[in-house]
């Protein structure tokens, strides 16, 4: 699988998404995972990691490739695991098709039940990784960014709140949000 991810990288430089990205989606879809060995590189990375790396680096057109390949599938399934309220079939959408528009909205729908149940790491996890998304924050900050922090107040964790808050005020200095339906702008922003 090593060497089928070295040449997956290359055809994706050269533009050839269809083969690739059903080759890539299939990676995501197994149960078991492997580390790939990188020449140089102390850190091992799962073939899934670069798998879903892959796919959230592409360029645009790219991306619309893998939207109209897997966005309807993952469509689907996110509207099936929502009306069941299934948090298992939610999870296994963020896992297998994240960098889609549905993926995207499984992670918020997931980090909302997390955040719901108590889990208030995991909810802000599910936050920082739909942030470090240029896709998914692209339409959703700084919603993401303020759920990600209060979670994380909620946690005990202070420091890495207000870090988020500071990042994405740097980032949306005049950005306005909705809280308890009240829409108002970031805290430095009216400062």
């Amino acid at each position: 699988l090593s060497r089928a991810i070295t040449r997956a990288r290359e055809r994706l430089g050269d533009h050839e998404y269809h083969e690739v990205l059903a080759f890539l989606q299939g990676v995501l879809a197994r149960d078991e995972d492997a580390f790939l060995e990188r020449p140089g590189d102390d850190r091992q990375l799962g073939i899934k990691a670069t798998a879903r790396q892959l796919i959230g680096e592409l360029p645009p057109e790219g991306y619309e490739v893998y939207e109209l390949l897997h966005g309807a599938t993952a469509r689907r399934q996110l509207e099936a695991a929502i009306q069941a309220g299934d948090r298992e079939a939610l999870a296994r959408i963020v896992r297998q098709y994240f960098h889609t528009t549905a993926g995207y909205e499984a992670a918020l729908v997931l980090a909302e039940m997390e955040a719901d149940q108590g889990h208030r790491l995991a909810a802000a996890e599910l936050y920082r990784e739909l942030i470090e998304s240029p896709r998914a924050a692209a339409r959703l900050e700084p919603q993401l960014s303020v759920a990600a922090a209060i979670n994380l107040l909620k946690a005990g964790q202070p420091e890495d709140a207000a870090a988020i808050i500071r990042k994405v005020v740097e980032a949306k200095p005049a950005a306005a949000i909705t809280i308890a339906g009240k829409s108002t702008t970031l805290p430095a922003a009216s400062a």
